[in-house]
């Protein structure tokens, strides 16, 4: 109860996480209780996670939090145990989705990628990052390519005070976005290998436009 509910660090999660219907979790002395009362929370947007249960994903970031204070005397914010239960709350989502009805699964992958096929005359940008946890930066790359041009412009650059891996990704497309811009590219096909970005459980497959910049 204390590690879950009780601890100062753990009332604070609670108190940012982006959920209605929270109980008054510090008047509980019973675990059992807290799964019971779970069961109204509602996950608000932009998380994409109306349906499902994040009491035991946000335990299980603070379990993790936890160890790596003890083990490897690493400190973890309150915004980061919630970012990182929201991220495999919403992995673990699709992946039932998936597996419940891979027809659909199979159908959404094929018109994803009839839509990539259909697209003419556009630039292509390959965006990668690579996150240092313990020294919290990224280095980011991108590289251009058309029709005509395999690879006709590329870049890469560092970044400080990095949190997470995803905002590594999310940091390199953005990089892409103002190159194109400056660029004065106005039909852009963003590639990355970051699923979370590009195929978010909230919306469809990104296609980013650099007017929108």
């Amino acid at each position: 109860m204390h590690c879950f509910v009780h601890c100062p660090f753990t009332v604070n999660i609670w108190e940012l996480a982006p959920v209605l219907n929270k109980p008054n979790f510090v008047a509980i002395t019973d675990f059992a209780i807290c799964l019971q009362s779970s069961r109204r929370l509602i996950c608000l947007p932009p998380t994409g996670l109306t349906s499902a249960n994040i009491f035991q994903w946000l335990c299980w970031a603070i379990w993790i939090a936890r160890n790596k204070r003890i083990f490897e005397n690493r400190t973890t914010s309150a915004e980061d145990v919630i970012s990182k239960a929201v991220s495999v709350a919403a992995e673990w989502k699709r992946a039932q989705l998936t597996e419940k009805d891979p027809a659909t699964a199979a159908s959404t992958v094929t018109s994803n990628c009839t839509t990539t096929r259909n697209l003419t005359n556009h630039t292509k940008v390959c965006t990668d990052a690579a996150w240092n946890e313990s020294r919290q930066t990224a280095g980011l790359g991108w590289f251009f390519s058309d029709q005509l041009r395999p690879s006709f412009h590329q870049g890469s650059k560092t970044e400080v005070f990095v949190k997470s891996p995803l905002i590594a990704e999310a940091l390199a497309i953005r990089q892409a976005l103002e190159t194109a811009r400056h660029m004065v590219v106005t039909n852009l096909l963003v590639n990355s290998n970051s699923q979370t970005l590009l195929y978010p459980p909230w919306g469809k497959q990104a296609l980013y436009s650099s007017d929108a910049l």
